[in-house]
C-alpha cells in the first residue's frame, strides 16, 4: 500500500488502550487501513513509569512482552502507510509525571529509549495528576532536543484547562497568547496580564496551561486533544471548542476529543449530536479534527467486531461527505413525554436538528430546587443541550 499524503487538518485520531479482547485475542488496527477510514494518527496507550527507574509498562505488562508482538508489527505497517503513531504517557493511572518531577535524570532516559525502540512519531503527555509547570517545560524541551523538529508532542487537557477563569477575561487571555495582535496595553491592563490571574484552575493537570502556552516551549506543543467528556465538556456542542479558539488557541492546535462508545466513560454523545457538532466545526478555519477514546468497541458497545466503522463515519463528517451517518432525520417540531421505571423524560425535537434532545425530569427538578421555575430550568437545559451542570452554570454564573 503506498503511503498516504502527509495529514493536514482536520486530523482523525484514535487512541488504543485495550489491545486484547477478553479471550486474549489481539485487537488489530489494520482494518483502519483496509476500510479506508481516513485515519491520520493512532495513539498507543498507556505508557506508565513505575517505581524504580526503567520499570516501564504498557498498561500492565512490559512493552517487550510477547503479548504485544502483533501490536508492534502493526505499528510499523500503519507508519509505512503514512499514519503517524504516537505513544501516550500517563492517563488516569497516576505516578508517571510525579516520578519524572522527583528524579528526571533517572526516569527520563528509559522513556527516551522506549520511544526510540518502537520508533514512535511522537508522544502524547496526558497529565491527570498534579504536575509542576517546571517539569512540563523541561520534558517538552528535552523531547524536542532528543527527537528533532518532526517529532510530535501533544497534550490532552480537559476543556477548562484552555479557557480563561471567566468569560469577561477572554480578551486579556487572547492578548497574552497573541500580543502581536493587540495595541500596547495601558498600565492597568499590563497588571492583569498574568497567567495566574487569567487561567482557569479547574482541571486535573496541576500546572497552568496559559503559562505553558506563553513560555519558551509553548509552541513546541503540536496540538491539544481537548477532553470533552467526564463532566469537563460536551462533545455534542460547539460552544466549548469555539470558546477555546476565541481565547486565542489556534484552531489547528485544538482537537475535539470524544468518547467513541457509552461503555468508555461518562459524557458519551450519541452520533447524531456528535456528527452535527463536527460538521458545524468544519466551518472553523483550521479546525484541528477529532480524537476518539478509544478504538476498541468504538461505536457499538459490547461484542463489537467492527470499530473501524465508527472511525470511517467520523472521517466522513470531517470530509463533509453527505450521508455519513448523522442519524435519523427530523421532519417536524414536537414535544412528548414518556415514563420509564426510573425517570420521566421530556423529549424536545427541534426542527433541523439531527436527533431528539432528551431533557431528564430529574435534571429539571434539580434545577428547580435551586430556586428557578420550570420554564427557566427547561430553557437552561435546552441551551446547555441537556448537560445539567452547564445549565446550572448558565442559571447561577457567580456560584
Amino acid at each position: 500500500m503506498p503511503p498516504l499524503p502527509p495529514p493536514a487538518t482536520p486530523r482523525l485520531i484514535v487512541y488504543q488502550q485495550t489491545h486484547h479482547t477478553p479471550t486474549g485475542t489481539p485487537v488489530s488496527l489494520l482494518p483502519l487501513l483496509a476500510h479506508n477510514t481516513g485515519i491520520t494518527h493512532v495513539y498507543i496507550a498507556a505508557i506508565h513509569l513505575n517505581d524504580g527507574a526503567g520499570n516501564i509498562t504498557l498498561n500492565d505488562h512490559a512493552p517487550s512482552d510477547t503479548r504485544y508482538t502483533q501490536l508492534w508489527a502493526e505499528v510499523k505497517t500503519l507508519q509505512a502507510a503514512g499514519v503517524r503513531v504516537l505513544g501516550m504517557l500517563g492517563g488516569a493511572a497516576k505516578g508517571s509525571f510525579t516520578r519524572l518531577a522527583q528524579d528526571f535524570d533517572a526516569y527520563y532516559p528509559p522513556l527516551r529509549a522506549l520511544v526510540r525502540t518502537h520508533a514512535f512519531d511522537g508522544l502524547d503527555l496526558d497529565v491527570e495528576e498534579r504536575t509542576p509547570l517546571s517539569l512540563m517545560t523541561r520534558l517538552i524541551a528535552t523531547l524536542r532536543a532528543d527527537f528533532g523538529p518532526s517529532f510530535l508532542i501533544t497534550l490532552s487537557p480537559v476543556l477548562p484547562a484552555l479557557l480563561p477563569l471567566a468569560a469577561p477575561l477572554t480578551s486579556l487571555y487572547h492578548r497574552m497568547l497573541h500580543p502581536e495582535a493587540h495595541p500596547p496595553p495601558n498600565p492597568l491592563v499590563s497588571a492583569m496580564l498574568r497567567p495566574e490571574l487569567l487561567a482557569n484552575p479547574r482541571h486535573i493537570s496541576g500546572f497552568n496551561y496559559l503559562a505553558l502556552g506563553v513560555s519558551g516551549v509553548g509552541k513546541e506543543v503540536a496540538w491539544f486533544n481537548v477532553q470533552h467528556y467526564c463532566g469537563w465538556g460536551d462533545a455534542g456542542s460547539q460552544e466549548g471548542y469555539r470558546a477555546i479558539v476565541a481565547a486565542g488557541w489556534e484552531p489547528e492546535r485544538v482537537v475535539l476529543a470524544v468518547l467513541t462508545d457509552q461503555g468508555h466513560g461518562n459524557g458519551w454523545v450519541e452520533e447524531g449530536r456528535l456528527g452535527h457538532c463536527v460538521r458545524g466545526l468544519r466551518g472553523v478555519s483550521g479546525f484541528g479534527g477529532v480524537a476518539g477514546w478509544e478504538y476498541y468497541k468504538a461505536g457499538c458497545g459490547e461484542g463489537c467486531a467492527e470499530p473501524w466503522e465508527w472511525v470511517r463515519r467520523v472521517g466522513g463528517w470531517l470530509r463533509g461527505e453527505e450521508g455519513a451517518g448523522l442519524g435519523r432525520a427530523v421532519v417536524a417540531a414536537t414535544t412528548t413525554t414518556r415514563t420509564t421505571t426510573t425517570k420521566t423524560e421530556i423529549v424536545t425535537v427541534v426542527e433541523g436538528d439531527p436527533q431528539p434532545l432528551a431533557l431528564v425530569e430529574q435534571d429539571i427538578q434539580w434545577l428547580m430546587e435551586m430556586g428557578v421555575d420550570r420554564e427557566r430550568a427547561r430553557w437552561a437545559l435546552l441551551k446547555a443541550e441537556g448537560n445539567a451542570d452547564q445549565a446550572a452554570c448558565l442559571l447561577f454564573p457567580e456560584e
